[in-house]
Parts: structure tokens; sequence; C-alpha cells
């Protein structure tokens, strides 16, 4: 909302400036070295933890007298209280709230400082710009000071009473963001936006790589150039992109052999998708060890063009997929996972 720039302290001291960085309070990063061909680890964590900001924020606070930490505390008092009053109702006067927003402003500037006895010689010597921004322009910061100064005239406008409470609210809030108590805050903030944005990036390169391993590898395919036969096969021709047809009888079956007892888990199923999609239903899908026991783990009683089905992992050599009725099967792709 404001700029960063620090208040000078009202008795005439230098202000001590933050360290200059990326940012307005980033400590500076002289001390930090890049290995000869690596990369900026220090940087980068410098710029996840904040670990130098946030010790310098909490040095300035060490090093602030009790009076200077007491008056921040009164401020930020007032301020949170005009701003509950302003959230919570649209009838209050406005008069008390300006008079919060007055005395936090006050506090703010003021301070412990001898030198500035009035708010209207600390208003003179605090830095202009960041206050013209705070409020939106020279024009609104003049207005303004005008009523922190003295009192609203009466018989003021009710707008103009309620748009120069709203230009005090903006300046305690820019005044607040001067101090070390919320550049720590925002340090925090800061940090923790930082690792979790680092975190869901992470999380979401490591999804990619997955999907991406998925989609150029996918799951290896345990039929591919294995042998298969069928129950029968039907004599006439049939279209070049089925696997097979068979003839019509009852119960007509598809079979695989793996070549070796492996764990399978799931399949996937292509019907012909020319016509006929019925004669492949009702279909069970069958695993054997020895072609003499056989266990069914999944059954396609609904139409279908794909039927993938999962089920939990099995020890088997041969996949067998059987109609349970008198019928023609024909598939056009069968993979065994």
């Amino acid at each position: 909302m404001t700029s960063e720039t620090a208040l000078p302290p009202p008795n005439g001291a230098p202000a001590q400036d933050p360290p200059s960085g990326t940012e307005a309070e980033q400590p500076a990063q002289a001390s930090l070295r890049t290995p000869p061909g690596g990369l900026p680890w220090e940087e980068i964590r410098e710029w996840l933890s904040q670990r130098d900001t946030l010790a310098w924020v909490r040095e300035e606070m060490t090093r602030a007298p009790p009076e200077r930490r007491a008056a921040e505390a009164r401020a930020r008092a007032f301020v949170d209280v005009a701003d509950w009053v302003l959230t919570s109702t649209t009838d209050a006067p406005p008069e008390p709230l300006l008079a919060l927003y007055r005395e936090a402003i006050s506090s703010l500037l003021l301070q412990d400082a001898p030198a500035h006895r009035t708010l209207a010689a600390a208003l003179d010597v605090a830095p202009q710009r960041m206050m013209e921004r705070a409020v939106g322009g020279p024009a609104n910061f003049d207005g303004l000071r005008a009523g922190l100064v003295t009192d609203v005239r009466p018989g003021a406008p009710l707008g103009e009473q309620i748009a120069l409470v709203h230009l005090a609210q903006e300046l305690a809030h820019a005044l607040l963001e001067q101090t070390p108590t919320h550049r720590l805050q925002r340090a925090l903030a800061r940090r923790w936006r930082r690792i979790l944005f680092a975190a869901v990036a992470a999380l979401a390169a490591i999804a990619a790589i997955a999907a991406l391993g998925r989609l150029l590898l996918g799951p290896i395919d345990l039929a591919r150039g294995k042998p298969w036969r069928t129950s029968s096969v039907l004599p006439a021709v049939f279209p070049a992109d089925l696997l097979f047809h068979t003839a019509d009888e009852m119960n007509p079956w598809f079979e695989i052999d793996l070549g070796s007892p492996v764990s399978v888990q799931g399949l996937w199923v292509k019907n012909r998708l020319d016509c006929c999609l019925e004669r492949a239903v009702p279909l069970a899908a069958e695993l054997s060890v020895d072609q003499a026991e056989w266990q069914r783990v999944a059954q396609q009683d609904l139409l279908f063009t794909i039927w993938a089905p999962t089920f939990h992992p099995t020890i088997a050599r041969y996949v067998r997929l059987r109609a349970l009725r008198l019928t023609a099967l024909h598939l056009a792709e069968v993979k065994v996972f």
C-alpha cells in the first residue's frame, strides 16, 4: 500500500535505513558467495528462510528504546480500535474515529523525540513523499494535514468528514508499516509464503515428472509378443483390425500364455468398434497358473468399447477372456499388466 521508506527519528538523529537488497528491508548480501560453477545456494537459502532479514529486524527491535516500543504499541491499539469500529458499523460518528487515528499518528511521529513537540512540526519533517503516496497525492495530504492539526470545522459536510477519517486511516497504516514490528511480521509471512510456494512447486514438479514418465513409458504390457489361442477360429474372412474372431459357440474364449508365472493386476480390452459390441458381453477375465484351475478376477456385464479392470495382484501364467453365453467372440486388442 505504501513505500517502505523508514521514518527519520524526530530528534534529528540520522535514520538507520535497512540494508539494501532485493527488497526494501533485505539485509546486505555482500558476504554471500557463489561457489564457482555452482548455484547461488546462499541466496536461495536466504530467499526461502529470510534468516538474515529476520535477524536484522530483531536486532533493530532490541535497539529501540522502551519509549519507542511503547509509542508503537499505543498507536497500534488506537488503529485497531478505530479499524474495528469502521468495519463493524456504518453509523459511527467521524469525530472520535479521526481522534483515534490522530493519536496513533502522533504517537508514531513524535514517539520519544524532544525536538518536535507538536504533531504539526512532526508532520513537517516526516517523509512527505511517503505520506503523500499513502493518501493518494499532495492535495489529499494537505487536506488531511489541516484536519489533523486543527479540528474539523463545525458544520463540515458528513461526506468530507468521512473522507478525512479514511485518509487518516491510510496514513496511520502506512506509518505502522514502517515500524520494526510490522517489518518482522511481514518478513515472517513472506518466509512462510515462499516455503509454501517452494513446497507446492516441488510437489508439482514431482507429479509432472511422474505423469510424464507414465505417458512416455506407461505400464509394461505383459502380453506383448506372447503366444495366444482361441476356443475356435471363424473360417470366413473378418476385418483386419480385429485381433481374433471365434465361431458361434457356447462360452467362446481367448487365452494368452505369459510364458511363466508373473504378478497380474489389470487388463486393457478393446472391443470391436465397427459393429456387434454386444457379442462380447458378458465377458469374464480369468487367471490360471496351470490351465487346470481358473480364478475369475473381473467381469463386464455392460456394453463397452474399452474395458480396463484392475484387481488385487495375482500370480498367473495364463490369462483368459471368456464370453458367458452362446455367441461369437471378437476383440480388437488385449493388454495385460
